[in-house]
């Protein structure tokens, strides 16, 4: 690349294998002659591969995937590029966005993208565990599936219920249908891992332990944030017990917390 020096986090080759488009951590998307021919040259202008352009515009976080297409309208190249904004916009082969359809904005970092069986549109998944689907005519993301995208903790089933589970992670709480493995709530706080969930016997609150100390109750069903009890533990609550009580016929049922300091602490609520 002459004077210009870029580290390289992507590649994607086009359908006649002429070039090689790269996608760079400062946020460029490059353009390579590969074309090779059948007896090399050792004269330096014809020296394969060869910088060919590059776009102007730089993405906010580099690029983190590309996905080459040939338009069927005009048969050239097109280039999807996914950026670590989470930006998904179309480029054309000299490497200008396209001016009808506007870049669009997913949930984390775009790291991986690819077509469908048809063409006609493309998945693409980001470092936050959500996989899109999107039309190539629009540019209208549909979200396809999820799941955590650091550790999980912990994993509960309500009485009497296997067609609902739930689980604690880093972040977020998150409500699963077991049958379509498909999720239905979720509860974040930002920055913070949950590391223990309990669910009363009458499915009406959700109890859960977090990294910051705090134990955190919530509606299952809607997410909302029901009390909060400050300072449980000193360095972050580890575990929950919930006592042999049906909270639906006590006005007071009993928890039960234990933390990193070592101590085990039996809350009425």
């Amino acid at each position: 690349m002459g004077p210009i020096q870029r580290l390289m986090q992507c590649v994607s080759i086009s359908d006649d294998d002429s070039f090689a488009f790269v996608g760079s951590k400062t946020g460029e998307v490059i353009k390579f002659s590969i074309d090779r021919e059948d007896i090399e040259s050792t004269f330096t202008g014809h020296m394969r591969p060869c910088l060919k352009d590059y776009s102007k515009e730089r993405f906010s976080q580099g690029v983190k995937s590309l996905l080459c297409f040939k338009n069927p309208v005009s048969g050239h190249t097109g280039i999807i590029a996914g950026a670590g904004d989470g930006t998904i916009c179309i480029l054309n082969s000299v490497l200008k966005p396209r001016e009808k359809i506007e870049r669009i904005k997913l949930q984390g970092a775009v790291t991986s993208l690819s077509f469908s069986p048809r063409n006609d549109a493309f998945c693409a998944g980001t470092n936050l565990s959500q996989r899109y689907l999107i039309k190539i005519s629009t540019l209208t993301p549909e979200l396809r599936a999820t799941c955590h995208f650091g550790e999980i903790y912990d994993v509960q089933f309500p009485k009497n219920c296997s067609d609902l589970f739930i689980t604690a992670s880093v972040d977020d709480i998150r409500v699963w249908n077991a049958n379509r493995c498909q999720e239905l709530v979720r509860i974040q706080v930002p920055n913070l891992s949950c590391h223990a969930i309990k669910i009363t016997p009458s499915g009406s609150i959700l109890v859960s332990a977090w990294s910051d100390g705090k134990i955190r109750t919530f509606s299952p069903e809607t997410g909302k944030l029901l009390f909060i009890i400050p300072d449980a533990h000193v360095d972050g609550v580890t575990s929950l017990e919930l006592c042999n009580e049906n909270d639906a016929r006590r006005r007071e049922w009993r928890l039960l917390s234990g933390g990193r300091d070592g101590r085990v602490r039996i809350w009425k609520i």
